[in-house]
Order: C-alpha cells, then structure tokens, then sequence
C-alpha cells in the first residue's frame, strides 16, 4: 500500500537527501520535508510491469533498461510516482492520467511492441508463457508456468507471495524480513494480476 514519505537531508549517515517513510531521522534527529504518498517497493514492480509488459527483474532488464527506458517519460501529472495525495496528504489515489505506471511510453504501443520483440529475442525466457530452459529441459515444474522466472499458475495471493519471496532470497540471497504489510501484498498482487494480464 502506497505510504507517507519524507526527504531528509541527513549528512550524519545518508551524506545528502534520502526518502525515509518516518518524518524524524534516526540518524541526525532533524525533521524531513513531507514528500507526499509514494509506492512500495513491491507496487513499483508492478508498475514496471505495467508499462513495460516486463518482469522488473531477470536476465533482460539491462537490455530492457536500454531499450525502453530512454523512451519513458515520467507522468506529468504525478511526477512519476504512480499516485497522488488527496484531503491534504490524509489519503492517495492512483494517478488518474498513468493509472499508476509512473511513466508513460513517449511512442506507440506497436513501437513499444517492437522494442519487447527486441528482447524475446535475445533473451527467450522472459516472453509470456515461455517455459525457461535453464537447467528444466525445457519444462516447468508441475504448477508453474515459464517467463523471467518461473511463476505459479496458481494465480491466489499465496502464491504471489511465494513467488515474490522466492525470486528475492534468489537474488539476494536473503530471506524475507517481514516488513510487507498485508495491505501492501494485497494491492501488489491485485495490480499484478489485474495489469499483468493486458
């Protein structure tokens, strides 16, 4: 669930602005400056998959990054973060020009289109339904279907968790902290289902 956030420049630990979800820094004590509602880190995932149509992280996002990127252009109107304060900070809603996406594709959906093919190319896996053929002989195992990283076809919030949670330790190689709200899995999933399937 999108939270408050506040810019603290804080020269004690951060040297220089950093966005902390608490208005006094535990480091230097001072105040920050109110910065609006913002995502979390699992809704900017989805939103990267909603305006790219890629997963936000794999073996195709440096291409992907190049490719695409230069061409998004953060959504005027939110000034790319995806939602917008209403009654004065009190609350958020998506934003109603880039539905939460945070940036828009400044061509076509068939230029966009185009640049996708560009890395089904090069990197196969990651198109939909693909099953990756890294060490599965080109099967996925019972229950999930391919693409960037094997996902369940068990579309419930548990699985989602599970997939989420496991692609993390596998690219962090740590486990989950248990900082992610129920409310924030719920609006991430739905996004992901919901957007995940245009």
């Amino acid at each position: 669930m999108p939270h408050i956030m506040w810019v603290h420049n804080c020269k004690k630990l951060h040297n220089g602005d950093v966005g902390l979800g608490i208005e006094v820094c535990p480091d230097c004590g001072e105040h920050g400056q109110y910065d609006g509602w913002h995502f979390s880190v699992v809704e900017s995932m989805c939103a990267y998959h909603q305006r790219t149509g890629l997963a936000p992280f794999g073996p195709h996002r440096a291409l992907a990054d190049k490719l695409i990127t230069p061409h998004m252009k953060a959504c005027k109107q939110c000034k790319g973060v995806g939602v917008m304060d209403v009654e004065n900070g009190k609350s958020w809603k998506d934003c109603p020009t880039c539905h939460g996406a945070q940036y828009l594709f400044d061509g076509t959906e068939e230029e966009l289109e185009a640049l996708r093919q560009k890395i089904y190319i090069a990197f196969p896996d990651v198109r939909p339904g693909a099953v990756s053929t890294k060490g599965t002989n080109a099967q996925a195992p019972s229950g999930y279907e391919g693409g960037g990283f094997f996902r369940a076809t068990d579309k419930s919030l548990e699985a989602y968790k599970a997939w989420i949670l496991g692609t993390f330790t596998a690219l962090t190689g740590r486990e989950d902290d248990g900082s992610i709200t129920e409310e924030d899995w719920e609006v991430g999933w739905k996004k992901f289902s919901e957007k995940g399937t245009k």
